[in-house]
C-alpha cells in the first residue's frame, strides 16, 4: 500500500526543504532554560518548546540546538525520549538543519511518543544547524590510528550525555526511564551512549546507525566500524534494538552481521531486526536500504511498542484495535487485519481508508505533512490496493464521510510493512 514517503529524522545526505505550513499554535510564555528563553507554543494539544539547551561538555558550556514535546494535558515526570540526527559532511545541508525536521517531521515523530506518555526531546548535535561549530572531530583516519572513528562517535555521545543531564534538571523529567533514537550516524551516537550505562537508560533504538568515511574503501569502513562496536559492546549494559535492511549501501547485510556479532562477542545484547531489499509504497520500486525508516517506519515503531509493552514503559493502549475495529464496522470474530495495528502505531498526519464492498478491506496514509494529504493518501491506496472498490475515509471520523469511486488503477499489496 502507499506510504507517505516523508523521512521521520534526517539521514546522511538529506537536504532540508522548505516547511509545510505549520498547524495552527497558540504561543505561551516563554520558560526560562538557565537563562535562555525558550519559545513555547500549544500545537493541537501539544506543549512544544524550541530553543537552545544549555549544556556542559568536558567543563565548557555548550548551546545544543532542540525541541521538547509533550502531550498539554500530563503532570508530573514523564519519561525521557531523546531522538538525534544522521551525519552529512556538506555544509549546506548541516546549516539547514532544524529540529523540527523536514516538513516537521520530526514534531510528529516526537508528538507520536508524548502520546504514550513520554517528554520528547530533539537535539542538533555539535556542527548542525544553529547548535555551536564546528563538529568535535572533522577528520577520521582509515588506519586506525587517532582521530579514530570511535573518537568520532563518542563526540557525538558527549553531547547526548550532556543533553540528558540537561534535561534531567528539569521537573517534568523523569531520568529513571529513559530511551534514545538514532537514525544513520545518530544510530551510531545512540549505540556510543549505550557504552555509557548512563542511569535510566533502558533502551536503544538503532536505524540504520553507522558512519561511512568518504576517505576510505567499502571493506576499510566495514572494519573500523566492527571493530567500534566491538569496544562498545565491551562496555554497554543497555539493550539496544538494531533495525537494518539487507541492501543498505552504506551498511550492507554482511557487515551489520559483522558488526552486531562483534558487539555480541564484547559482552552487549543487540536485537537485530535485518529487513530484505526495500521497495517504495507508492511507486514499487527498489530503493536503497538506507531509506529504512522512511520507508518501514511504522514496522519499527510497532517493534519498539512490544519492547515497551515488555518491560512496563509506556505505550499506546492495545485494546485501541478492538475499539476502532468496532466502529468502523468489523464483525466481532473477524479476524482483525494487522494493518490496524501499524495505523494505530504510526505517527499523524494519517488516515484510514475501508472499501464498502469489505470491511476488512483497509489501507491507511501516516506522517503526512496535513491531514488533507493523508486523507487523499489513505483513498489512493485503498483504490490501488481494491481495484473497481469504492473507499471512504474511516479515520479519523469525518462527517459527511468522504467518498471517491475508484478508478480502476491496477491492484497493489494490500499490507507491506
Amino acid at each position: 500500500m502507499y506510504r507517505a514517503a516523508i523521512p521521520l529524522a534526517l539521514l546522511v545526505s538529506t537536504a532540508a526543504i522548505p516547511a509545510a505550513a505549520a498547524p495552527t499554535a497558540k504561543r505561551e510564555a516563554p520558560v526560562a532554560a538557565a537563562p535562555l528563553a525558550m519559545e513555547v507554543t500549544t500545537e493541537e494539544g501539544y506543549h512544544i518548546e524550541e530553543g537552545f539547551l544549555r549544556v556542559k561538555i568536558k567543563g565548557r558550556l555548550v548551546l545544543l540546538q532542540g525541541l521538547i514535546v509533550k502531550k498539554s494535558d500530563l503532570v508530573g515526570k514523564l519519561p525521557i525520549m531523546l531522538a538525534t540526527h544522521g551525519t552529512t559532511g556538506a555544509p549546506k545541508q548541516r546549516q539547514d538543519m532544524t529540529p523540527r525536521g523536514v516538513k516537521d517531521s520530526n514534531v510528529r515523530m516526537l508528538r507520536n511518543y508524548a502520546r504514550r506518555g513520554w517528554l520528547g526531546i530533539y537535539v542538533l548535535r555539535r556542527g548542525y544547524g544553529q547548535s555551536d561549530w564546528p563538529t568535535p572531530v572533522t577528520k577520521v583516519k582509515c588506519d586506525g590510528t587517532p582521530p579514530t572513528l570511535q573518537d568520532f562517535m563518542d563526540a557525538d555521545a558527549d553531547d547526548l550525555e550532556a543533553t540528558l543531564a540537561c534535561i534531567g534538571q528539569r521537573e517534568d523529567a523523569d531520568t529513571s526511564r529513559v530511551m534514545a533514537l538514532g537514525v544513520s550516524g545518530g544510530g551510531a551516537a545512540v549505540v556510543a551512549l549505550s557504552a555509557r550505562n548512563p542511569p535510566g537508560l533502558k533502551v536503544i533504538v538503532n536505524i540504520s546507525g553507522g558512519v561511512h568515511l568518504s576517505a576510505c574503501n567499502a571493506n576499510k569502513n566495514s572494519e573500523r566500524m566492527i571493530e567500534t562496536m566491538r569496544h562498545y559492546g565491551t562496555q554497554s549494559k543497555v539493550p539496544n534494538l538494531w533495525y537494518y535492511a539487507e541492501t543498505d549501501h552504506l551498511f550492507p547485510g554482511q557487515t551489520v552481521a559483522d558488526m552486531r556479532a562483534a558487539f555480541l562477542e564484547g559482552g552487549g545484547y543487540a536485537k537485530l531486526f535485518q529487513y530484505p531489499k526495500l521497495t517504495d509504497f507508492k511507486t514499487d520500486e527498489e530503493v536503497d536500504g538506507h531509506r529504512l525508516w522512511s520507508q518501514r517506519a511504522s514496522t519499527i515503531i510497532v517493534d519498539v511498542d512490544g519492547y515497551l509493552r515488555n518491560n512496563n514503559l509506556p505505550t499506546w493502549d492495545f485494546n485501541e484495535v478492538n475499539a476502532l475495529a468496532k466502529r468502523i464496522g468489523i464483525k466481532n470474530g473477524t479476524p482483525l487485519p494487522s494493518i490496524l495495528e501499524f495505523y494505530l502505531a504510526s505517527p499523524d498526519y494519517k488516515a484510514l481508508a475501508q472499501s464498502t464492498t469489505s470491511e476488512t478491506s483497509l489501507a491507511d496514509t501516516y506522517n503526512s505533512a496535513t491531514l488533507e494529504a493523508a486523507k487523499q493518501g489513505a483513498i489512493a491506496a485503498c483504490q490501488k490496493s481494491y481495484s473497481g472498490h469504492t473507499c471512504n475515509i474511516v479515520d479519523p471520523p469525518t462527517k459527511p464521510k468522504e467518498t471517491s469511486q475508484a478508478i480502476g488503477s491496477e491492484p497493489a499489496k494490500a499490507v507491506q510493512r
